[in-house]
């Protein structure tokens, strides 16, 4: 009787909870998997986004196609951030971000960024095969044709080479300058993601100059699954509002 009771309990036991005990027993042999070297068309990740803890909003992240930007295949990522019906009515305020990433180089070829705060709506397009751009009547800027946008750096991560407890660099385009950003790789450790269960993961910290101006001192703290998909998990910055956090929640429906 208990060896068929014991068979029904690992028949019926959540994936998570077994992969935990996998991980549990193999805890010694974590590592940074390599990634797989091409994103799924289709792929949709969400996330909660909260303040001091309080859910205000929500992002979502998209790979939609992949498309030809100046003779270049590329994918067409988007990315909306958008508070929640709560807080909407203290702060009406939405982003909407395409960046085109090289399929071969992980470079960014094209970035548009919509903002809409209220009835007000702008719009930034920035075509980074460019070597100057004009983003108004008034100035041309020089533009580093290697140089990423936040967004495509964030998959960059995801795509590329990495080893743990490595420091590793990237120029990113933001406000009209360039920033070099470093990217401080940890190892491998097992934690426990809400809803998901224990997890092979590792962090990356996120530090630039800019940090004074929308990151807060201690820069971006990014949790990414160890394995070959390397599914952001869990991010937090500091603001003047306080702590952001977002946590993944799952694969979104069509909206």
């Amino acid at each position: 009787m208990l060896r068929v009771l014991f068979l029904l309990l690992i028949i019926f036991l959540p994936a998570d909870y077994a992969s935990a005990q996998n991980f549990a027993k193999n805890k010694n042999n974590l590592a940074i998997s390599a990634p797989e070297k091409s994103l799924k068309i289709g792929e949709k990740l969400a996330y909660s986004l909260e303040i001091l803890g309080i859910p205000v909003g929500k992002i979502t992240l998209d790979t939609l196609s992949l498309e030809k930007i100046n003779g270049r295949d590329c994918y067409h990522i988007t990315a909306r951030i958008f508070p929640n019906s709560y807080f909407i009515k203290f702060y009406d305020i939405e982003y909407k971000v395409d960046t085109y990433l090289d399929k071969v180089t992980f470079t960014t070829r094209r970035f548009i960024k919509m903002r809409r705060y209220r009835k007000n709506l702008t719009t930034t397009d920035i075509d980074f095969s460019q070597k100057q751009i004009g983003l108004n009547d008034l100035k041309d800027l020089k533009v580093n044709q290697q140089a990423q946008d936040i967004l495509s750096a964030l998959y960059n991560l995801r795509l590329k080479d990495i080893e743990e407890n490595r420091t590793y660099t990237l120029d990113i385009f933001y406000s009209e300058k360039d920033w070099n950003f470093t990217f401080q790789i940890g190892k491998p450790q097992l934690k426990a993601i809400r809803k998901k269960g224990i997890l092979s993961v590792f962090e990356v910290v996120i530090k630039s100059g800019l940090n004074r101006q929308i990151l807060g001192e201690e820069g971006i703290t990014v949790i990414l699954s160890a394995d070959a998909k390397r599914i952001p998990l869990e991010f937090k910055f500091g603001t003047g509002m306080g702590t952001i956090k977002g946590r993944f929640i799952d694969t979104p429906k069509n909206e």
